[in-house]
Order: C-alpha cells, then sequence, then structure tokens
C-alpha cells in the first residue's frame, strides 16, 4: 500500500495514525485472522468475534487497571449519547429536584448542559463565555451546589482547543 505524500493532520478530533497500524487494519478489513472474510463482516455471534472481544475486554481491562467488581461494557453512541445518558442516570437517583452543576467551556460542554436541562436542573457553575471559551474559569470561581447529583465539566473542547491542565 503506497503511504506517499500523507497529509499531516491536526485538526481536532481522529489524528494521524502510524503506517503499521494502518496497513495491518487495511490486510484485516479484507481478511481477518486469515478467515477469508473482513474483520467488519465476521458474525458477532461467531467464536472468531467473541474471541476478539473478550481479548479487548481483557487489554482494557489491564491497561486501565479495572478492579475485578467492575464490568466493562463496550457501547455505541459517543460523548453525545452520552450528554443524556449521564442526567438521566445520575440526576434520575434525586429522589425530588434533579440538579446538576456545568462548568462550561466550550461547545461541548454548552451542548451537554442543553441536553442535561431535560432531566433536571442543569446549573451553571461557571463559564468562559463572556471570553469567547479560549479559557477554563479559575477553580475558585465556580459556584456549585451542594445539592447537585454531580459536577459536569469537559475536560477537552476539542473545538476550541481548550483543556483543562489537571482534574480540578
Amino acid at each position: 500500500m503506497a503511504f506517499d505524500n500523507r497529509v499531516y493532520n491536526f485538526a481536532p478530533g481522529p489524528a494521524m495514525l502510524p503506517r503499521e497500524v494502518l496497513e495491518e487494519a487495511s490486510q484485516d478489513i479484507l481478511n481477518w485472522q486469515g478467515l477469508g472474510t473482513g474483520v467488519m463482516e465476521v458474525s458477532h455471534r461467531s467464536k472468531a468475534f467473541m474471541a476478539c472481544y473478550q481479548k479487548a475486554i481483557a487489554d482494557l481491562t489491564d491497561l486501565m487497571q479495572v478492579p475485578s467488581n467492575y464490568q466493562i461494557l463496550l457501547l455505541p453512541g459517543g460523548a453525545m449519547g452520552m450528554n443524556a445518558a449521564i442526567p438521566m442516570n445520575l440526576m434520575g437517583l434525586a429522589k425530588k429536584d434533579p440538579q446538576a452543576d456545568f462548568v462550561v467551556t466550550g461547545v461541548w460542554s454548552a451542548k451537554s448542559i442543553k441536553e442535561a436541562g431535560k432531566y433536571g436542573n442543569a446549573r451553571l457553575a461557571a463559564t468562559s463565555s463572556a471570553q469567547q471559551y479560549t479559557t477554563v474559569p479559575q477553580r475558585n470561581s465556580w459556584q456549585l451546589s451542594a445539592d447537585s447529583a454531580y459536577v459536569h465539566i469537559c475536560s477537552n473542547e476539542t473545538v476550541g482547543g481548550v483543556e483543562f491542565d489537571e482534574p480540578p
């Protein structure tokens, strides 16, 4: 496979992958593990797929040092799906008046607070909108409520390039 004149991608989101990774992936799309079928064509009920799935879970468990009393779920949906799933679950635990605090630092956290408002009181604890989302609000300026189910931050606002230096 020719990789001459590759374009360097510095955009937010997906990034360049090493040539070796792309070459292996391209082979697996055509003929995964010598099965004569592509990885995206293998039945999710097959022994080959189940072995791949179990290895992925084991590798992730090892990499992230997940305790044995936890389970890993691999689910579709991405960040946008989580904007609904998180408040539905965490705000849904509230006996009354479900609420959560949000630190809005850009496009993604703005989407998160809007979606959470469908499930309870999505409180604006801090924002950098006056600075056109070019910074993270100082921690001592956050107005957090003791009654909130959780505090939401977007640690890496990929659209505007705003990132927390460390967890608050």
